[in-house]
């Protein structure tokens, strides 16, 4: 068994196996693309929208009041607050009440319209929302209230 082991590895024989055994393999590439075009033919077919804001991120902001004297911290993102926000259950229910078509079944709960939602930031000043749903029409309304 160790000088099995110790043997060096042989190109001609590892071939060789592989041609003896094309069946298998053939067998096998053919049920892996058969599995695959079953999985993206059984997929429902979804379309996905974007909104791009500009948030601009703030300069040093001087605001004089008789009581107190604020300066807001440029170096903060606001970013940072606006997704959460984006995401609260508050904001999807005026989503949802904003719309001028009702929501296809199964979409009426705050908790599936935000698992359709993402925000993210981009680049230095923009802050992206992205939709998807089973229409465009619908990806880019929602897009659009949001």
């Amino acid at each position: 068994m160790m000088e099995l082991a110790r043997e060096e590895f042989d190109i001609q024989r590892y071939l060789a196996a592989l041609i003896r055994r094309w069946p298998i393999l053939l067998i096998g590439a053919v049920l892996g693309i058969l599995l695959a075009a079953g999985i993206l033919l059984l997929r429902p077919t979804t379309y996905t929208a974007q909104a791009m804001l500009f948030v601009p991120r703030p300069g040093l902001l001087w605001r004089y009041d008789a009581a107190i004297q604020t300066v807001r911290d440029p170096r903060r993102d606001v970013r940072d607050d606006l997704i959460p926000l984006a995401q609260a259950e508050e904001m999807m229910r005026r989503v949802t009440e904003a719309l001028s078509n009702p929501l296809p079944a199964g979409w009426g709960s705050p908790d599936r319209l935000r698992s359709s939602l993402k925000a993210r930031k981009s680049g230095n000043s923009f802050l992206i929302l992205e939709v998807q749903a089973p229409s465009p029409e619908l990806a880019a309304e929602i897009a659009n209230v949001w």
